[in-house]
């Protein structure tokens, strides 16, 4: 019988890329090839790149330069977004057998040279050790920010079909995920492109009874979303919805309404600040996160300084702290007065700083509390997972496996994460 081709998989990016992946190994059953966790081990290298940031370019770069470095012979099959937007100079490289955009899975399995006969019978997130499974339910950006690349690489808008969302859901439960995050470029714009009238908060209100029947014990979490999309509807919806993780990324970039129009944001720091205060107030021990990005043309000292003052004045549990670099087909390449690297280096530092504290501040707060912790991996003495209200937690138990849903009260802090013990269990 001739061998399985082995193949490695590295995924880079966001919730999108993990769940681009998992509808690639979807189309890749285990009796078509063998996933290995070792880059020596493998046949094939499969990179799901990123390129929303020169870094997330230049970490795509020193990847295939250390493959070919270490082992010459193994050929890359490169897709993501970078697949797109350095399809030229990705090509270059000597080991990239294939550079193929995001989604076109079935050039990625040619590439491969495997003949599929049957589809997978299993969680494409358990076979590379999620689990979280992320489900995409919206792609592509119609609203072109000044920085941002994704709209030339995602494409216009569109959504999954209402049916399929539900029919996925109800996949990912049956497989046995107990934490299904729903995600997208653009997620609080879910249903554009349908023609069927659906949005988020609709799409909620379907799932709860899907999750009232397979889901008990289980739970949803929403990715990213944008300030002007997280309505009073689809608040109303959340809180209502005993399912859904009260855990919210809300991305405002800047605490400047100057730096806001620059950059093509439709809102007014004051919306940001008044739904944050909200939200802290209507949900107990909520998490709140958000995206700074720091540096973009026009930023000045005062607009750092607004910045850094709206980061450390908002009860924000965490920050995702990004510096400013120019983007070949973005409005913001060559705007006036672009900031030195330098000093964007420092004030993202400061920045960063405040998001430790802020973490820090939230970790302490959940000290005493009583956690729902999926458990995603075992460690030295005992397992780590993840709490509702995305807090790590470890524990220290010989009863666990990855995958299960606990209840844990935590105890003391250990640098990142909580330290908790076991309540009871419902694996």
């Amino acid at each position: 019988m001739k061998a399985l081709p082995k193949i490695y998989f590295k995924s880079l990016g966001c919730k999108v890329n993990l769940s681009d992946l998992a509808a690639l190994l979807d189309q890749l059953p285990a009796a078509s090839c063998e996933i290995v966790s070792q880059q020596s081990q493998a046949d094939y290298v499969i990179l799901n790149t990123c390129t929303v940031t020169h870094k997330a370019d230049r970490d795509v770069r020193k990847i295939i330069g250390g493959l070919k470095r270490d082992f010459p012979d193994l050929p890359v099959i490169v897709t993501g977004c970078a697949a797109v937007n350095c399809r030229e100079e990705l090509e270059t490289h000597q080991n990239v057998r294939a550079v193929i955009p995001p989604g076109n899975h079935d050039a990625i399995v040619q590439a491969l040279g495997i003949k599929i006969e049957h589809a997978s019978q299993e969680s494409s997130f358990s076979r590379i050790g999620r689990r979280r499974a992320m489900l995409k339910i919206q792609d592509g950006c119609n609203s072109h920010c000044a920085y941002c690349v994704l709209p030339s690489v995602r494409g216009p808008e569109h959504s999954l079909e209402l049916n399929q969302v539900l029919a996925k859901v109800e996949t990912y439960l049956k497989f046995g995920h107990r934490e299904i995050v729903l995600c997208g470029i653009h997620l609080g714009r879910y249903g554009a492109g349908l023609a069927e009238t659906v949005s988020l908060s609709s799409l909620l209100d379907s799932l709860a009874p899907i999750f009232a029947d397979l889901g008990r014990g289980c739970r949803l979490r929403l990715s990213s979303i944008e300030p002007l999309e997280l309505t009073d509807q689809l608040i109303e919806v959340i809180a209502r919805s005993a399912f859904v993780c009260t855990h919210f990324h809300i991305p405002v970039q800047s605490g400047d309404n100057g730096i806001l129009a620059g950059m093509k944001r439709p809102y007014k720091i004051e919306q940001f600040e008044s739904l944050i205060l909200r939200l802290y107030s209507q949900f107990p021990d909520v998490a709140l996160g958000t995206d700074i990005l720091v540096g973009f043309p026009g930023e000045t000292a005062s607009s750092a300084d607004k910045t850094l003052a709206m980061v450390k004045n908002l009860p924000l549990s965490y920050l995702h702290v990004f510096t400013f670099s120019p983007r070949a087909k973005t409005l913001a390449e060559k705007m006036a007065g672009q900031v030195d690297p330098g000093t964007i280096k420092q004030r993202a530092k400061e920045v960063r700083r405040v998001s430790d504290l802020h973490w820090q501040e939230f970790l302490r707060a959940g000290i005493g509390q009583h956690h729902e912790v999926l458990i995603e991996k075992k460690i030295n003495g005992g397992f780590r997972g993840l709490s509702s209200t995305f807090r790590r937690i470890q524990i220290q138990s010989d009863l666990l496996m990855p995958g299960d849903m606990v209840e844990v009260v935590a105890k003391n802090l250990d640098a990142d994460a909580l330290v908790g013990v076991l309540c009871n269990t419902d694996s």
